[in-house]
């Protein structure tokens, strides 16, 4: 009873980086009001915005004497959660984007979950605003005994990746220096995850998907171009395999697992390319599929991966045939379908993605 009193009274921050998201914010910022544990400090960082975000804050500012506003230059993500861990008063951190909703006992949980050297993390939901359907984690009844065992079973629900689902002790933060790279121009969240996870002796899993990670685009999957995509994937590959080693999953069924992620990863690389074909020539398109042959086939297991869903499938395709024109092609033309007809393709892929985020 003692634990949970001093719980019920740790001033949780919750941080917000903001940029453009004038569509969004109120109803990110009615979602925080509405929580039934009030010992919050919401922090905004507008960071960099040019439409009315930052004049949204300000209205709110009035509202309740729990919000502080920082506004700072562009500098992504990274730095503006960084600057919002610098800036922070509370015991633990809770991260929030500024398009996205939590449910009204998101903190409560997080707090009633508190315990020294663990770290509480809960279950998230896809909500796809304009096609009227969400995808939630689908929780099941392993018997997790060990920080390994629950590392590999969250990965494979895919909670590993955003820090919104999860509550950070300042303690550690600090203690360890660990903040976003600002340098590291993608995977940050999962590195700065990876390294906190290095630090923690226990996980506490919230079987709720309490936070609601929302989508208004059902094409934004493909994301922005990116120029440096190959650094994208091996920095993906790179950080997914440390984690793997650094806690000893190396059993076939994790080490098949992290083959499939990988091949994810790569896949990504080809369909991003693609996708963007209009800003490289075809040599550059061309080095990029070879460079995804070749990575594929450093890893370890994959004469034993079974491919479980249509890009998957495609893949290996064209991993066996090794054929670059003819990679092109088959992706060219599937992307084509995707993008002419996009209503009717992701109407037969939603229950495809389902599976891939419930497996």
């Amino acid at each position: 009873m003692s634990m949970f009193c001093a719980s019920m009274n740790k001033l949780i921050s919750i941080c917000i980086p903001v940029y453009n998201s004038e569509k969004y914010l109120s109803d990110c910022i009615n979602s925080i009001f509405k929580q039934t544990y009030n010992n919050i400090e919401i922090l905004f960082n507008d960071n960099g915005s040019t439409d009315a975000s930052f004049k949204i804050l300000q209205n709110y500012l009035t509202t309740d004497n729990r919000i502080r506003i920082f506004k700072s230059k562009n500098s992504g993500p990274a730095g503006a959660r960084n600057l919002l861990i610098d800036n922070a008063r509370g015991s633990y951190l809770l991260f929030v984007d500024s398009d996205d909703i939590i449910d009204r006992d998101y903190v409560l949980d997080f707090v009633n979950s508190i315990n020294k050297g663990s770290m509480p993390i809960c279950g998230m939901s896809v909500d796809y605003i304009n096609d009227g359907h969400s995808v939630k984690t689908n929780f099941n009844d392993e018997i997790l005994k060990t920080l390994s065992q629950k590392i590999f079973y969250l990965d494979k629900l895919g909670l590993l990746y955003s820090p919104c689902n999860k509550l950070y002790d300042k303690k550690i933060i600090n203690g360890f220096g660990l903040r976003f790279n600002e340098n590291f121009k993608n995977c940050e969240d999962l590195r700065f995850n990876v390294d906190y996870l290095k630090h923690i002796n226990d996980i506490f899993i919230i079987p709720k998907s309490n936070y609601h990670y929302r989508k208004f685009d059902v094409t934004s999957d493909v994301n922005s171009y990116r120029e440096n995509i190959i650094d994208v994937a091996l920095n993906g590959i790179k950080l997914k395999n440390d984690l793997y080693n650094y806690f000893n999953l190396y059993d076939d069924n994790q080490q098949l697992f992290l083959t499939r992620t990988n091949i994810d990863v790569l896949n990504y690389c080809i369909i991003n390319t693609i996708s963007y074909k209009k800003n490289r020539n075809k040599n550059e398109i061309y080095r990029i599929i070879k460079f995804v042959f070749c990575e594929t086939d450093k890893l370890k297991l994959i004469n034993k991966f079974s491919p479980i869903n249509l890009y998957q499938k495609i893949f290996i395709i064209c991993y066996k045939i090794k054929n670059i024109y003819f990679t092109y092609i088959i992706y060219a033309t599937l992307l084509f379908i995707r993008y002419r007809f996009k209503k009717f393709y992701y109407l037969i892929r939603k229950n495809i993605f389902k599976g891939c985020i419930n497996s």
